[in-house]
């Protein structure tokens, strides 16, 4: 790269966007902290906007598309990208591009920072702290494989075929009531706080990984370090609140070094702290090109909704559920989408949610094939016996009886499990 007053890369630039025109396809390929910003000449920008726009609709993206979507974009020096077409090799050109927009950035931080010292030496702490947070900042957006999910948590705590459409969720009686969760279909799991959500779902995920699927867990509420020590939790039943603090005997931590190679070897792939849908989206299709059965979203309602025009929440919220369920249909992958209920349960003698307790709960309740909400009623009644009995109301299915499953919940490893009467 030629050295410049400004770091930059127009070359790796028109290559990565020539090989998008040559290959929509090779779009994926694209590390998805490549933005529109990243990249240097503004026209570029804009071409890249243009096209992950159209990708987002499920457009093609050629020079005709791009000059509908952006009409002050030259058809011209859209078509002159051609020329520099390589797809085979896009995400090495990616990776110049933003080693470009890094320098850059680091750069400005550092002018800024020299600026602001000038003006404000008394406020050196305060800018020196800000200035190493800034280049502390790392990307989040793309998911890791769970081996280096498993090493996080460890380091945290230092300091069947002919069932192949249906996915089991690993739960004897309600495997027996829905078959499993059918390639194509959007469950949704919803809850109040405390009640389990994303428990079940990971019990779900990893039942499912231990059969063989490939699973992508999409975590915004909680890090992936967090969610390595509840699978750990699970596997080992070592009480989690024991390995959030670290104090754990030897034979404790041999156990913990064993579970985490046998989870590192579960097709599960993990994405943590990334709250925009369209950066999730793409990170669904990238993965189902190299195996993806079944996709576990937590949650909904944190997700970042592009919203259109003066659209409310509650209809933009359930457009997101519908653009999940017809992900399901046109990848063939399953989806189990976490959604949080309103607080009109507190205020009911009655506590069990009903799909009305869905925030935003009527294009939810459309867009789902099944509705399931685990329910601890020790939470509600503190008397409550057997303390550890817990159930997943069926609330929508495919043809299928509505009604309660009883199931346990260890809260020590926040874990579900098959009930069995004693």
């Amino acid at each position: 790269m030629s050295e410049h007053k400004n770091p930059q890369n127009v070359e790796a630039e028109k290559a990565v966007l020539g090989g998008i025109l040559l290959d929509n396809e090779s779009i994926l390929d694209l590390p998805p902290e490549l933005k529109p910003e990243s990249f240097y000449l503004p026209s570029h920008g804009q071409i890249f906007e243009a096209m992950l726009a159209l990708r987002d609709k499920g457009a093609p993206i050629d020079i005709v598309t791009i000059a509908s979507h952006r009409p002050e974009i030259s058809a011209a020096a859209v078509a002159s990208l051609s020329d520099w077409a390589m797809p085979r090799s896009i995400a090495y050109h990616a990776g110049l591009i933003l080693e470009a927009y890094r320098q850059r950035r680091a750069l400005n931080l550092v002018r800024d920072s020299l600026r602001e010292l000038q003006e404000s030496p008394d406020r050196y702490d305060e800018i020196f702290t800000k200035l190493v947070l800034s280049f502390s900042e790392v990307d989040r957006a793309q998911s890791c494989p769970i081996s280096q999910v498993m090493v996080e948590a460890l380091k945290r705590i230092d300091k069947s075929e002919n069932d192949a459409q249906l996915i089991p969720t690993g739960f004897t009686a309600l495997d027996e009531k829905i078959g499993g969760i059918e390639l194509g279909e959007l469950l949704v799991v919803g809850g109040r706080p405390s009640m389990g959500k994303t428990s079940f779902a990971v019990d779900i995920g990893m039942n499912a990984a231990e059969k063989g699927f490939n699973v992508l867990i999409v975590s915004i509420e909680t890090r992936r370090d967090k969610l390595g020590i509840r699978m750990l939790s699970r596997e080992t039943k070592i009480n989690g609140r024991k390995l959030r603090t670290g104090n754990v005997m030897a034979d404790e931590r041999e156990r913990l070094i064993d579970a985490s190679a046998s989870i590192s070897g579960l097709p599960i792939r993990v994405q943590d702290r990334e709250p925009g849908w369209q950066n999730v989206k793409r990170e669904i299709q990238r993965c189902k090109r190299t195996g993806l059965d079944l996709v576990i979203l937590d949650y909904l309602t944190l997700l970042n909704i592009p919203t259109i025009g003066n659209e409310r929440r509650d209809i933009a919220v359930g457009r997101i559920a519908n653009e999940c369920k017809r992900l399901a249909l046109s990848l063939n992958v399953a989806f189990v989408l976490l959604s949080q209920l309103s607080r009109k349960t507190e205020d009911r003698a009655d506590p069990e949610p009903t799909i009305s307790d869905l925030r935003e709960s009527g294009e939810i309740e459309q867009a789902a094939d099944m509705i399931i909400f685990p329910f601890l009623p020790v939470v509600y009644d503190p008397e409550f016996e057997p303390r550890d009995k817990a159930f997943l109301k069926l609330a929508k299915g495919r043809d299928l009886p509505k009604g309660k499953i009883p199931v346990r919940f260890n809260a020590e490893i926040t874990s579900f499990s098959d009930w069995r009467e004693f």
